[in-house]
């Protein structure tokens, strides 16, 4: 099992420490911030580097157990609830879906629709049906299957809402990532993909989630963040 170190006081060598005091202080008098304010800044800075991704890793870090489905929760949720589809979708959210579809398989995700978030899930997967029940003219025939599948898992969800059954996440995030190029600017599947994060819980009994596995996530969050995934595409 991986060593998580969650007690973080310092225990440096004598010289190890004079370094620290020096260089902490040095730069706490040119940000004008506080010795501990300044640490957390450098350490902040090796995962973000915008502003955005800053305030995700902050979200993410205040939870007592910090993990992957928390990141996916605020990331998609922020991006419901700005807007910031369209545009920016294409610089590269498909990455971060795809990476939540992984992370879906891999630690068995099931969602607990008897909780109140699920009436909204349903609400919002019934607007994603509706946009693919009105495609462009030159695709109805390859959206009208998406459609017919998009309406049987919204059926499964009706049925279990309010039960005590629990649905596999990942038959849902897979759905929404094969239909990418047509949900893009639908702010129903950010708002689908952030209600699965909040609903869902790790059900494999032999994955672990590493430290490896939250940081690499989110440093795949800032790069979207940051515009690289646009700049790739160019």
């Amino acid at each position: 099992m991986e060593k998580e170190w969650r007690n973080c006081a310092l225990t440096l060598d004598k010289d190890s420490m004079q370094v620290y005091k020096g260089l902490v202080g040095d730069l706490s008098a040119l940000r004008g911030k506080s010795p501990s304010y300044t640490t957390l800044d450098c350490v902040l800075s090796k995962v973000s580097g915008q502003q955005k991704s800053r305030e995700l890793v902050t979200t993410v870090y205040q939870a007592e157990q910090p993990n992957c489905l928390k990141a996916y929760d605020v990331f998609f949720t922020d991006l419901w609830l700005t807007g910031s589809g369209g545009f920016i979708a294409d610089s590269g959210v498909d990455r971060i879906v795809y990476s939540f579809l992984q992370y879906s398989i891999k630690f068995e995700l099931q969602m607990k629709l008897q909780d109140i978030r699920a009436y909204h899930l349903c609400e919002q997967w019934s607007s994603i049906a509706r946009v693919l029940k009105h495609p462009m003219a030159d695709e109805a025939d390859a959206t009208k299957v998406l459609e017919e599948e998009a309406s049987l898992l919204g059926r499964s969800l009706y049925t279990n809402d309010g039960n005590n059954s629990e649905v596999s996440a990942s038959m849902y995030i897979a759905f929404i990532s094969q239909c990418w190029r047509h949900l893009k600017d639908c702010e129903s599947a950010y708002a689908v993909l952030a209600d699965i994060a909040k609903l869902s819980h790790v059900s494999s009994e032999t994955a672990e989630e590493k430290a490896a596995t939250r940081i690499s996530l989110l440093k795949l969050m800032d790069r979207y963040y940051l515009g690289y995934f646009f700049s790739e595409s160019d």
